[in-house]
């Protein structure tokens, strides 16, 4: 980043980084850095949205903006990415819209099942029982 600031692949690895090492505030600000340099790459969109709805300090969560971010990544990806799908379903779950939460990881697993993604679509199969039962 000193070389090249304005590189968002680098804001995004950096923001990933730092999600893993627990700094959600930083990451946040460096994955918002990667949106600002490329708008329309759905990439960054989806760790955004995860870290938003499931930021520990409840005075950092914002679910709303957690779902646009997510609605955002799958518009982008034409709803053909089952991970990006099921940061939607999460992040609706999270904000209590649970029949959406059901439809939209419904979706997720169809697409994770047709491309045998099986870890995935393992996970997305625990999470809607979850969201049937009302629980996010």
């Amino acid at each position: 980043l000193s070389i090249s600031p304005d590189e968002p692949e680098a804001h995004y690895n950096l923001g990933k980084a730092l999600t893993m090492t627990g700094q959600l505030d930083e990451a946040l600000r460096h994955l918002r850095e990667a949106v600002r340099l490329k708008p329309n790459w759905p990439v960054p969109l989806n760790p955004m949205a995860r870290i938003l709805f499931t930021h520990p300090d409840p005075k950092m969560r914002n679910t709303s903006e957690a779902i646009a971010l997510a609605e955002r990544a799958a518009k982008l990806t034409k709803y053909q990415n089952a991970t990006i799908l099921e940061t939607l379903a999460a992040a609706y779950a999270a904000a209590g819209q649970f029949d959406r939460a059901v439809t939209t990881a419904e979706a997720a697993l169809e697409l994770a099942s047709a491309a045998q993604a099986d870890k995935l679509a393992i996970r997305i199969r625990k999470q809607l029982q979850l969201y049937r039962q009302a629980k996010p």
